[in-house]
C-alpha cells in the first residue's frame, strides 16, 4: 500500500497558487480563503483594483502575528501582503458601489 505525505520520513512541503476574479457590490466582507486545517500557513497575497468605478477595496488578512493595517486599495491600484499564519483573507468594498477586483495568492505549508 503506498504510504502518501512524509514518504522519507521528513517533513513535505506544499506551495499553492490561486488567482481569481471577484466582484464586489457593497461592504459585506467576502471570505476568498479560510484555513480549515491545523497546519499553519504562510502566503503572499496580491490585490488589484481593476474597477473602473471609484469605489475602494478592503483586504482584510487575518493573521497571527497580526497582519498590519492595509490601506484601501484604490481603482487601478493593487498591494501585496505577506503573513504568517494565516486564518482568513476577505476582500470587502463600499456601498452602492461595484468593484471588480483580481487576487492572487500563494500558500505554503509544511505536513
Amino acid at each position: 500500500m503506498a504510504k502518501l505525505g512524509s514518504c522519507c520520513g521528513s517533513k513535505t512541503s506544499v506551495h499553492d497558487s490561486v488567482c481569481q476574479d471577484v466582484t464586489l457590490t457593497d461592504e459585506t466582507p467576502v471570505i476568498v480563503w479560510e484555513n480549515s486545517t491545523p497546519f499553519s500557513i504562510n502566503g503572499t497575497i496580491l490585490v488589484e483594483n481593476a474597477s473602473s468605478s471609484t469605489a475602494d477595496v478592503t483586504l482584510t488578512v487575518t493573521s497571527n502575528p497580526a497582519t498590519p493595517a492595509i490601506a484601501a486599495i484604490a481603482p487601478g491600484n493593487s498591494v501585496s501582503v505577506t503573513a504568517n499564519n494565516i486564518s482568513d483573507i476577505q476582500l470587502a468594498g463600499e456601498a452602492a458601489e461595484v468593484a471588480n477586483v483580481k487576487i492572487s495568492y500563494s500558500l505554503n505549508y509544511n505536513f
